[in-house]
C-alpha cells in the first residue's frame, strides 16, 4: 500500500489543496484533488515511501547525486554507501518525480535523543535537494512542505535538520527556527563542533517546554544526519 500526497501552503500566487489517494496493488481507489498550479506551472505529487516500498530506481538517483554533492558521507565504512539513511533505522521517503526521474527529495528518520537530562523522541530531516534542471519551480518547498506537514502530524517531540547558511530562510518558511546553541557531533568526553546551522521543530508538549534548553545548551548526537 502506498499513500501518496502533499502538504497545503497558500502563499502569494500559490494556489494549492490537497491531493490524496490511496493506491493498492496498482489500483487507484480514490481521487480527490485540485491540481497544484505553481507560476503557471502543474505539479506532481510528493509521495511517501517506507523503507520497504522505496522504488529501486528512485533509489539510486537518490545516491548519485549524494556522491557528487556531498562526498565526504563516501568515506571509510560509508565508502560503498547503498542506503540514504541505514535501512535498520525505517527511514520514510519523500520524493517528487515524474514517472521514473527523481525531481527532488528528502528522508526523515526518528531516534531516541537525551538533553538537558529528559528524553526526546527526535525526527532527523535531511538528504533535501532538488537536481539542478529542475531548480527555482517550487519542488524543494514542495518537498519541505510535505515532510514538515508529515512530521508535525507524527509523534516526534522534536525535529532537526542542518543547512548552510544560505538555506536558513528556505527552511524557515516552513516553521523551522534556527537554535542559537552549537551542535557537538560524538561523546560527552569526546566530540567536534558542527559549525553549520541547526534548525528545529518544537511538536508535543515536553518538546515546546524544552525550546528553550535546546536554543541555549549544545546539543549533542552521535553523527549529523
Amino acid at each position: 500500500m502506498r499513500i501518496m500526497h502533499f502538504a497545503h501552503h497558500t502563499p502569494g500566487n500559490l494556489f494549492s489543496s490537497i491531493r490524496l489517494y490511496l493506491i493498492i496493488n496498482g489500483e487507484q481507489l480514490i481521487d480527490n484533488y485540485v491540481n497544484l498550479i505553481y507560476r503557471g506551472i502543474t505539479m506532481n505529487d510528493v509521495c511517501i515511501y517506507n523503507q520497504s516500498d522505496f522504488p529501486p530506481v528512485l533509489k539510486w538517483q537518490v545516491i548519485a547525486f549524494m556522491k557528487t554533492a556531498w562526498p565526504g558521507i563516501f568515506q571509510e565504512e560509508g565508502k560503498f554507501l547503498d542506503e540514504p539513511y541505514p535501512a535498520a533505522l525505517n527511514p520514510v521517503h519523500f520524493a517528487l518525480h515524474q514517472g521514473d526521474a527523481l525531481i527532488s527529495y528528502a528522508t526523515i528518520m526518528r531516534q531516541p535523543l537525551t538533553h538537558a537530562g529528559q528524553r526526546f523522541s527526535l525526527c532527523c530531516f535531511g538528504n533535501m535537494f532538488t537536481f539542478p534542471p529542475y531548480r527555482h519551480a517550487g519542488y524543494g518547498l514542495q518537498v519541505l512542505q510535505a515532510a514538515t506537514s508529515y512530521i508535525q502530524q507524527s509523534d516526534a517531540d522534536v525535529a532537526a535538520l542542518f543547512c548552510v547558511e544560505k538555506l536558513v530562510a528556505f527552511y524557515a518558511q516552513c516553521g523551522w527556527v534556527r537554535m542559537a546553541s552549537p551542535t557537538h557531533i560524538g561523546t560527552p568526553d569526546q566530540y567536534e563542533v558542527k559549525v553549520t546551522p541547526r534548525l528545529m521543530l518544537f511538536l508535543s508538549q515536553p518538546g515546546q517546554a524544552a525550546w528553550q534548553a535546546f536554543d541555549q545548551e549544545p546539543l549533542l548526537v552521535t553523527w549529523p544526519w
